[in-house]
């Protein structure tokens, strides 16, 4: 063989095996773009899958907590609600037990229990006993 067909040999198996190895080299890159993708993928579903428990978690804690702030205030509220209630019905009564041996009523008087009595019936339900006492205090008791 002469040697320019040796170099041209030479060059031409070099051209094929560098030829080769570019294709490889791209088919190899493919696979591993696709693969990478696909791990990058599932590796961030399953972060978003675990952030997205931890946020239904906290979500749920605080909906009990909530529940039970509403609760302890209701609760509160009704407490309240009663005290007011029982106030309301001492002004009341004191007063009727303080002048029913005079059966008269100062300006004073009367307004602090026609607004006591007003809060008392209308917007807790008293009950039927201090009403009997406001109505005779109104209607037979005289008011100076």
């Amino acid at each position: 063989m002469d040697r320019v067909e040796l170099f041209k040999l030479i060059g031409c198996s070099f051209g094929y095996i560098v030829s080769f190895c570019a294709v490889a080299t791209m088919v190899v890159k493919y696979i591993r773009k696709k693969a990478g993708g696909f791990v990058r993928s599932e590796t961030n579903a399953q972060d978003v899958d675990e952030r997205l428990s931890r946020i239904e978690e906290m979500l749920q804690a605080q909906n009990e907590e909530d529940n039970k702030f509403r609760t302890d205030v209701l609760s509160m509220l009704k407490k309240q609600g009663h005290a007011s209630k029982q106030s309301l019905a001492f002004i009341i009564e004191s007063t009727y037990t303080q002048k029913k041996n005079v059966k008269e009523l100062t300006p004073l008087e009367l307004k602090r229990i026609t607004s006591a009595y007003s809060v008392y019936h209308d917007e807790l339900e008293g009950n039927s006993y201090i009403t009997e006492l406001y109505t005779e205090m109104m209607n037979e008791w005289e008011h100076i």
